[in-house]
C-alpha cells in the first residue's frame, strides 16, 4: 500500500504531470500487477489524509493545487496559532479558525489570502494530536467550589490551556502536587478545554526528583524495557560467536578509543600504509545479527530511535545485555562486526570502500584522556605501557588524522566548537561545578575516521542505487544568517564573505576562522549553530551542508542510532544476497521518518535536564555577582550567559527608561543605551525557578 500511494504522490510531483481522472490515472501509471482495488484503497487514504485532491472537474491533482497545506501547529498564547507548513514557513491561523486543534498536533488547513493581501489558515482536518499525556501542576478547586473537579496546569510554557480533571479522575493526587495527566478528551471548539485523568504521582513540584520526571514523561523517554524485549535480547546475547563465513580480523592491531565512562563501545579502527596511501578499517558492532527485524527488541529500538545522554544516567536503546555486553566491542574478547575498509590516497581522498561481514578482537580499551597524554608525552606519558603494543598504529593514525583534517577544512567543512558543558555532581546528585567539555586530538581524531567511514557507505549504497538512510543538512535560511551576521559583527568579526549571492559552507568557516582570532570562536561558533538547519534522516539523497558533502549517512553507532541500525541490516541484506530494494525502501523511508523525530524528541529531553541541573546549580548562586556576556537580544529584555556556560534573562525593566527594540538591526534602547549580543556585563543572580528552569539576572554594573 505504501509502495501505491509513493508512486501516486510522485508521478503528481513530476513538472509534466497533468490532471487525470482516477480510472485514466491508473491506466497511466500502474500495469494489471496492481490491482485496481489496492489503487482505489490507497487513493481514498491520501484523499482522507489531504495528501492528494480530487479537482471539480473530478481530476487528481495535488493537495497543494487545491489550496491545503499540511503542518504542526504552535498555540499562541492569545488563541491564535500558527501552522509549521516548512522549514521556517509559518502560516497565521486566525482564533476563530483554530477549531479544537492543540499545541502539537499535525493538521490540515486550508491557506487562504484575505482582503489584506496576506495569507492566513483555516484548520480543517487534525490527523495527529501531539500531545496525549503531559505534566503539571494539579490544583484543586476545593469542596467550596459549586464544581468541586480540578485542573492541571501544564509545566511546558507553550501549553496555553488547563486540563480539566473531574473528582474520580484526581485519584491520590494532592493540591500543587506535579501529576502526570492523560487526555481522554479532546476539545471540539475555541474555548473547549480537554479533560483527563491522572495517571501519576511525581511528588513535591519544586523537588529536583519530580522535574527531573517530568522531563522524561513529557518527552516520552522510557526508561525500562518490557520483560518480553529484556528476554529476547538476552537470548540473543547468549549465541556463542563463531567464525563462520566472516572475514577473520582478530590477529589484526585494530581496538577501541571512548571517553573513560562510555560503556557501549560500538566502533573500532584499524590502519595500515599502503605504497597509494592508507587502508583505515572502521570496525563496527555487528548490531544487525543480534537485533533481527520484527522482533520484540527491533521494535523498541525502532520507537526509542537512539540512547538518550543524561547528566548522570544513560537510557539506552537497547537493553543492557546487547547495548553493554554482547554488542560491545570489548578489549580481548571476540566480537562481530561489520567493517568499512577504506583505501585512501595520500591527500585522504576515498579510492575504494569495501564492506565485510568480520570477527574482531579489540587489542586494548582505549581512553581519551590517557591517548591525548600519550601524543603529548609519547613514551614518557604514564600511560605508555598500556598502548605499547599499538603505539606504532596510534602515530600512524594521529598522522592520517592530520591529513583527513586538513582535507576537511579544505572542504570548508565547519568545525563549530560548541562550548558544551560538563556538569559535575556530589554524593547527594545535586550539581556542585559547570565547566567546559573539552575534545583533545584522541576525540577528533576518531570523529575524522567516523565521518570518512559514514561518508564512504553512503557512497557504496548510492553507486549500488541501494535504499539508505541518509544524514541531510540543508543550507540556513536567509533571515537566520542576517541575524547571524549581525551577533557577529557586534563582536567585531569580519562577516564579509556572507554576502556573497551562492552560499557555501566555506564562508561560515571563514566567519568562524576570524572569529576564533579575535578570541570569541566559542561564543560565535554557539550562535552559528542555532542559525543552522537541523539535520534530519531522509530515504531520498541531498547533500549534508555543514559537512559540505554530497553524500552522507550515519552508520558508525548502531548500539545507540536506529539510522545506523538501519543502513547495517540494510548492508547485511546485500552481502547476503538477499536484498528486496523495494522492501528496504520502505523499510528507510520509515526509520528515517521516525528517528528524526525521536532524535528531536532526545535532543530536547537532553538538553531540558541540563537546564535543570543549572537551574538547580544557580539556585544556590542567588545574590552573587557575576560576570556575564549577552547572547540574544529581545523586546521583553536580554539573555546572557555566565562564565560557567548557565544563560539567564535581564528583564527590559532591569534595564532603565522607556526601551524600544530595533528588530531589523537586534538591538534593544534603554536606559539611554545601546544593548547588544556580545556586551559583556556583570549581574545579579535574583532567582533561579527550578519548575520553569529559568534564571533571572539584575544589572550590577555594564
Amino acid at each position: 500500500m505504501e509502495k501505491i500511494k509513493k508512486t501516486i504522490l510522485a508521478a503528481i510531483d513530476e513538472p509534466d504531470y497533468l490532471p487525470l481522472k482516477k480510472e485514466d490515472f491508473y491506466k497511466m501509471y500502474f500495469t494489471a500487477e496492481t490491482e485496481y482495488s489496492f489503487f482505489n484503497a490507497a487513493f481514498h487514504e491520501l484523499i482522507e489524509d489531504y495528501a492528494v485532491a480530487v479537482s471539480k472537474k473530478g481530476k487528481i491533482i495535488s493537495a497543494a493545487e487545491a489550496g491545503y497545506v499540511v503542518g504542526r501547529f504552535s498555540q499562541a498564547k492569545n488563541g491564535y496559532g500558527f501552522l509549521r507548513i516548512g522549514e521556517g514557513e509559518d502560516l497565521f491561523i486566525p482564533e476563530r479558525y483554530v477549531g479544537g486543534i492543540m499545541h502539537g498536533d499535525e493538521a490540515v488547513a486550508t491557506k487562504e489570502c484575505g482582503r489584506d493581501k496576506r495569507f492566513y489558515g483555516r484548520i480543517v482536518k487534525i490527523l495527529r494530536r501531539g500531545t496525549k499525556r503531559l505534566v503539571g501542576t494539579l490544583v484543586h478547586r476545593g469542596k467550596e467550589s459549586r464544581h468541586p473537579s480540578a485542573y492541571v496546569i501544564p509545566d511546558d510554557p507553550k501549553l496555553s490551556f488547563t486540563v480539566l480533571v473531574s473528582p474520580k479522575n484526581v485519584g491520590d493526587g494532592q493540591n500543587g502536587e506535579k501529576v502526570e495527566v492523560e487526555i481522554i478528551a479532546y476539545p471540539y471548539e475555541v474555548g473547549d478545554l480537554p479533560r483527563g485523568k491522572v495517571v501519576a504521582r511525581l511528588g513535591d513540584t519544586f523537588s529536583k526528583e519530580a522535574n527531573y520526571a517530568s522531563i522524561l514523561r513529557a518527552n516520552a523517554v522510557p526508561t525500562e524495557f518490557t520483560p518480553t524485549v529484556l528476554a529476547e535480547a538476552e537470548e540473543s546475547a547468549a549465541q556463542p560467536v563463531i567464525l563462520g563465513e566472516r572475514l577473520d580480523l582478530r590477529d589484526e592491531i585494530l581496538f577501541t578509543i571512548d571517553g573513560a565512562d562510555a560503556k557501549d563501545l560500538d566502533d573500532a579502527v584499524s590502519l595500515t600504509k599502503t605504497e597509494d596511501g592508507w587502508r583505515l578499517g572502521v570496525h563496527i558492532a555487528d548490531v544487525s545479527h543480534y537485533v533481527t527485524a520484527g522482533g520484540a527488541t527491533d521494535s523498541e529500538a525502532f520507537l526509542r530511535g537512539c540512547s538518550v545522554y543524561f547528566v548522570d544516567q544513560v537510557v539506552p536503546m537497547l537493553p543492557r545485555a546487547l547495548s553493554n555486553g554482547a554488542c560491545s566491542l570489548n578489549g580481548g574478547e571476540d566480537r562481530y562486526a561489520l567493517s568499512a575498509i577504506l583505501d585512501l590516497d595520500r591527500d585522504g581522498s576515498l579510492i575504494y570502500v569495501d564492506i565485510r561481514k568480520t570477527l574482531i578482537r579489540s587489542k586494548v580499551r582505549g581512553v581519551y584522556d590517557e591517548v591525548n597524554d600519550l601524543f603529548e608525552n609519547g613514551a614518557t606519558s604514564a600511560f605508555y605501557e598500556k598502548y605499547a603494543h599499538v603505539y606504532e598504529a596510534l602515530l600512524a593514525m594521529r598522522e592520517l588524522y592530520t591529513v583527513l583534517a586538513a582535507r576537511h577544512a579544505a572542504k570548508g567543512a565547519l568545525d563549530l566548537e560548541t562550548e558544551e558543558a560538563k556538569i559535575l555532581l556530589d554524593e547527594t546528585g545535586f550539581p556542585v561545578e559547570i565547566v567546559p567539555r573539552e575534545r583533545g586530538e584522541a576525540e577528533k581524531l576518531i570523529e575524522q575516521f567516523m565521518l570518512a567511514a559514514n561518508e564512504a557507505v553512503a557512497s557504496y549504497l548510492t553507486d549500488m542505487a541501494a535504499p539508505c538512510v541518509y544524514r541531510v543538512h540543508e543550507e540556513p535560511s536567509s533571515d537566520k544568517l542576517h541575524e547571524f551576521a549581525l551577533f557577529a559583527t557586534n563582536l567585531g568579526v569580519n562577516v564579509t564573505p556572507l554576502r556573497a549571492k551562492r552560499r557555501a559552507v566555506s564562508q561560515l568557516s571563514a566567519v568562524l576562522s576570524d572569529a576564533r582570532e579575535k578570541g570569541v570562536g566559542g561564543v560565535v561558533s554557539d550562535r552559528m549553530l542555532r542559525a543552522m538547519m537541523k539535520a534530519r534522516y531522509s530515504d531520498v539523497l541531498a547533500p549534508h551542508f555543514g559537512l559540505a558533502a554530497e553524500r552522507y549517512c550515519h552508520f558508525t553507532s548502531p548500539i545507540r542510532r536506529y539510522p545506523d541500525l538501519a543502513i547495517h541490516r540494510i548492508l547485511t541484506a546485500i552481502l547476503d544476497g538477499t536484498a528486496d530494494f523495494d522492501a528496504l525502501g520502505d523499510f528507510a523511508h520509515r526509520a528515517a521518518v521516525a528517528s528524526s523525530e525521536n532524535e528531536l524528541r532526545a535532543l530536547t529531553a537532553e538538553r531540558e535536564i541540563e537546564a535543570l541541573y543549572k537551574t538547580l546549580y544557580m539556585s544556590r548562586r542567588v545574590g552573587e555577582v557575576l560576570p556575564v556576556t549577552v547572547t540574544s537580544v529581545m523586546s521583553f529584555g536580554l539573555f546572557a550567559k555566565t562564565e560557567e556556560l548557565c544563560e539567564g534573562m535581564i528583564p527590559v525593566t532591569d534595564l532603565g527608561g522607556n526601551a524600544s527594540f530595533d528588530e531589523e538591526n537586534k538591538v534593544l534602547f534603554a536606559g539611554g543605551k545601546v544593548w547588544r549580543a556580545g556586551d559583556r556585563l556583570t549581574v545579579r543572580v535574583m532567582e533561579a525557578d527550578v519548575v520553569s528552569r529559568r534564571v533571572t539576572f539584575s544589572l550590577a554594573e555594564t
